[in-house]
């Protein structure tokens, strides 16, 4: 997450190569999770300054699709999937 923030220098275009190369992905998220906050980040949702939800497809970094979140989604190669309960 740091290159994704920018905290660190990568090569995006290199990243994006290798992340939409995968054959799948499958995002958890633990419906009464007590560690990541917001839960929903998990599955690459977040949340503005008012805590309302803004669905991965709303944000900026899918809408540009800068390591290729986007490219994958639209291929279906990505399982969202909710798990009862708490974090592991």
């Amino acid at each position: 997450m740091n290159a994704l923030n920018g905290e660190i220098p990568v090569n995006m275009t290199t990243a994006k190569a290798r992340f939409t190369a995968i054959n799948g992905i499958m995002l958890v998220m633990f419906s009464e999770d007590t560690m990541i906050h917001p839960k929903t980040t998990s599955q690459f949702a977040s949340e503005d300054a008012k805590g309302n939800p803004i669905a991965m497809e709303d944000q900026d970094i899918y809408k540009n699709d800068v390591f290729g979140l986007k490219t994958v989604n639209e291929a279906k190669k990505i399982q969202m999937v909710t798990v009862k309960g708490n974090h592991l």
